[in-house]
Formats: structure tokens, sequence, C-alpha cells
């Protein structure tokens, strides 16, 4: 290596280091919208799994006692702990099955899911209606004589 190509080879060091950060910056955009996206998913997905357990815990409790679907109510808000206040459930049934005979309550929430991306609500819109729906069969009670 000659001495000139040796005094040449720093300036060829620092212009591939601006090459890296223009490249950086062209990336980061899409690093960005990927990283939150994910926060939103996991987040849709959390409060999804939430409101299922909670149309479950209400469905048990209203299977049990057809006739407090008040109390059901409360049981699935409960379960949704802080998404409690910001939920809708509507309990029905007991209805029968025509095929079978058998009657079935079932309960249902609703819950409106705000994103915090601002892309991602662009592309998706501002709220996810989430809505779970859990069916189980009514306890049949006989008493004896």
């Amino acid at each position: 290596m000659s001495m000139y190509e040796y005094r040449q080879a720093p300036r060829k060091c620092k212009a591939l280091e601006g090459q890296s950060i223009v490249e950086f910056a062209l990336i980061l955009p899409v690093l960005l919208l990927i990283t939150l996206g994910l926060l939103d998913l996991g987040r849709a997905f959390y409060f999804q799994e939430t409101i299922t357990n909670a149309a479950r815990e209400g469905a048990r409790y209203y299977s049990l006692h057809t006739d407090q679907s008040g109390q059901a109510i409360s049981i699935a808000v409960r379960e949704a702990g802080a998404l409690g206040p910001y939920i809708t459930v509507t309990p029905s049934g007991p209805t029968v099955d025509p095929s079978t005979g058998d009657r079935y309550v079932s309960v249902t929430v609703q819950y409106n899911f705000k994103l915090i991306t601002p892309l991602v609500q662009q592309l998706l819109g501002q709220n996810i209606n989430l809505r779970a729906t859990s069916r189980m069969p009514a306890a049949q009670i006989t008493l004896n004589p």
C-alpha cells in the first residue's frame, strides 16, 4: 500500500459512515411502524382475551342462575377488570335448542378498542370493535318431592 492510499483510507470510511446514517434514516419509519403496530396488536390480543374470559364467567354464572341476568352482568364486568366501565354486556336466554330440547344461555361482551399508533389508526380506523360471546347450557334443576 502506497503512502497516498494509506492517507485516503480514513476518508473512504467517513463516506461510508454517512451512507449508513442515510440508510438508517430511510428504514427508521418502517421499523417504528412495525414495532408500534406489534404493540397495538399485543394490546388488542390482551383485551380480546380479557373480554372472552369475562363473557365465559358471566355465562357460567347465568347458566346456574337463569333468573339473575343482572348479577351475570356484574360478574362479567368484574372479570373484565380495568375494562369494566367501558364494556357492554348483553345476556340472552334461556333459549331452547329445537333439535335437542336443551336450554342455553349466552352472554355477549363488547369493547371499543382504541388504537394508539397514529399511522395504524389511519390504516384501520380509530377504533376496533372487539366482541366475545359465550354460550353454555342452562342448569336443569329438579326438586325431589
